[in-house]
């Protein structure tokens, strides 16, 4: 069985590291035989195989991400996760850091290979013979119906994001919505029949 160590204390990482949030990095306090303190040049930690930045504390690796939260706003409560808003390629600074739940994380990942669309949140039904566009919130997958083209079902899944997620997650058409473009909708007339 694994064992899963906790994170360190805001006060247990302030103690260790010299902190710098807005960058995200972190340099060990070193002591001299004298007591003096210093730091090294170069931060502390590497990067992983995935490409996250981590630190060893006490033997224990932790991503440095997470200690910069912790850092800068106290401990992650427990089913949150910290993300990287703009990618971790962008950095572990505070700005680029947020908290979300597992199935809010999820909102922002991209399909699979063995996806049969090319579009987020949308696959082929061979039975009806029609696009279906869907969406998971909380846990629950969410059918947003069936429809004759691929391009339509990801507009609608797009709009669904929108108005449960805002601005996060992955978008099929980023700037397409009429409405995200200030573009307003003609209003039809009916005619009127005699």
């Amino acid at each position: 069985m694994i064992s899963i160590k906790p994170h360190p204390t805001q006060k247990e990482i302030l103690d260790y590291f010299i902190v710098d949030v807005d960058k995200g990095l972190l340099w060990k306090k070193r002591y001299n035989r004298k007591g003096d303190m210093y730091i090294s040049d170069e931060p502390s930690g590497g990067e992983s195989k995935e490409g996250y930045r981590r630190v060893r504390v006490k033997g224990v690796i932790f991503k440095t991400h997470r200690l910069i939260w912790i850092a800068a706003n106290g401990p992650i409560p427990a089913g949150m996760l910290i993300d990287h808003e703009k990618g971790k390629e962008e950095g572990d600074g505070i700005a680029n850091l947020r908290m979300l739940t597992q199935s809010e994380n999820m909102w922002g990942h991209r399909n699979t290979l063995a996806s049969t669309s090319k579009y987020n949140g949308v696959h082929y039904c061979k039975k009806t013979d029609k696009w279906v566009a869907s969406i998971r919130l909380y846990g629950r997958l969410k059918s947003l119906g069936g429809f004759q083209n691929e391009d339509s079902a990801a507009r609608v899944r797009d709009r669904a994001l929108r108005k449960f997620s805002g601005a996060d997650g992955t978008f099929n058409f980023p700037q397409a919505d009429r409405a995200a473009r200030g573009v307003k909708r003609k209003r039809r007339r009916r005619k009127k029949v005699l």
